[in-house]
């Protein structure tokens, strides 16, 4: 019983390790969205690594529209927290993705 639950305990550890690999933690410095194009974006107070060579990684951008309009007010709800709390959030996959030629992310986590 005890090596069930070592193996789950570890399984769960590389799970979260994973999900968040390539994460990058900071406060925001700035949050918003256009209303003339599809763009969210954040600004950070910590350098964003291009690492899928997007082109333009001075914020991180997503997009404001389509099915995922839950998730983007969800998302907006959180940054938005953030910067008037000064609380960090944890970006997954900073940088591993893009959008509109920005670096994006994949997941966030308030601290």
């Amino acid at each position: 019983m005890k090596l069930k639950s070592a193996i789950f305990a570890l399984a769960s550890f590389l799970f979260t390790y994973d999900a968040f690999a390539g994460s990058i933690t900071s406060t925001v410095r700035k949050v918003g969205c256009h209303i003339d194009h599809n763009h969210c974006f954040v600004y950070l107070n910590e350098t964003i690594e291009d690492k899928a060579n997007c082109g333009n990684n001075s914020s991180l951008r997503w997009d404001g529209s389509g099915n995922t309009s839950q998730n983007v007010q969800a998302a907006l709800s959180i940054l938005l927290t953030a910067k008037t709390t000064g609380q960090a959030v944890e970006f997954g996959s900073a940088g591993e993705t893009c959008f509109g030629g920005y670096t994006s992310f994949t997941s966030l986590e308030l601290h």
